[in-house]
């Protein structure tokens, strides 16, 4: 902005800056409580703890005050405001209770952990069944020499 002479000019420039710092960041906390608003009303079941009531209140109450503040022309308390509200927003869209669970396929945790455990499991099942083989020619009554003789003959 160029230095102006008048004092209304740097008032104008003065409430357009205002204008353009408040505008996004009182979109952006509607759109946060929106959203928040839209998971809680199309979750089934959901219920609403006093915790994120709490935050509820506090969003609506801080946007109240902004909007308050902003027709007042006082842009410290509206900027102060938005900023209470965004974060309060912020704290109820990422609580745990508020987000939906995440649903896996079994087909999906197949895939993932087939690899993953196949190369362990499968020497620990063939050692098992070579020892389960060993243990019952033992108990059969042949002795370990004779298992060797049977399996250096074959």
């Amino acid at each position: 902005y160029l230095r102006t002479v008048t004092g209304l000019s740097a008032v104008k420039e003065v409430s357009s800056l205002r204008r353009e710092l408040l505008q996004p960041k009182y979109t952006m906390a509607l759109t946060k409580i929106r959203s928040a608003w839209d998971v809680a009303e199309n979750t089934s079941g959901m219920t609403v703890t006093a915790t994120m009531g709490d935050r509820i209140a506090s969003c609506l109450d801080n946007l109240q005050n902004a909007v308050e503040a902003a027709k007042a022309g006082d842009a410290a308390s509206c900027m102060s405001g938005i900023n209470a509200v965004l974060l309060a927003a912020d704290a109820l869209t990422s609580d745990r209770e508020m987000l939906e669970k995440t649903y896996f396929p079994r087909d999906h945790y197949l895939a993932v952990f087939t690899p993953l455990v196949l190369p362990l499991l499968l020497p620990l099942l063939l050692g098992l069944a070579r020892e389960m083989k060993r243990y019952k020619s033992l108990s059969n009554g042949e002795s370990d020499d004779a298992q060797t003789e049977k399996n250096g003959s074959n």
